[in-house]
């Protein structure tokens, strides 16, 4: 076998089973009613989604509108490096009244100069 590439004999010798689940990843152990999933992408502004994803024609300053009509979180790579007060002005006025979900990063100032020691 190549790597990624499998004939289809070999297909039929191949085990897709999955171990059983550790006892950690079960958070609470009780089943959700009505499990929420949140879609999203570390971008809004790619140009090339003008067409397939966003309107022809759509500007660059639309594409955050057309952005939270069509998906329901996004991850905020900015706040790595700085947070902007003005970008999340803007974030949160474009989403407002939608079921909008942000994941931003942590400042790199916590995550990576800090190793999460004395961020308090």
């Amino acid at each position: 076998m190549n790597f990624g590439h499998v004939t289809s004999p070999e297909i039929e010798e191949i085990d897709f089973s999955l171990p059983p689940d550790h006892r950690l990843s079960w958070f609470s152990g009780k089943k959700v009613k009505d499990p929420k999933i949140y879609i999203g992408c570390g971008k809004w502004g790619i140009p090339e989604w003008v067409g397939p994803l966003y309107p022809e024609g759509t500007k660059e300053k639309d594409y955050l509108s057309h952005y939270v009509q069509r998906f329901n979180s996004i991850e905020l790579n900015g706040t790595f490096y700085r947070l902007s007060r003005k970008s999340l002005e803007t974030w949160a006025k474009e989403a407002s009244g939608q079921n909008f979900v942000y994941c931003p990063k942590w400042s790199q100032r916590i995550s990576h100069f800090k190793r999460l020691e004395d961020v308090g």
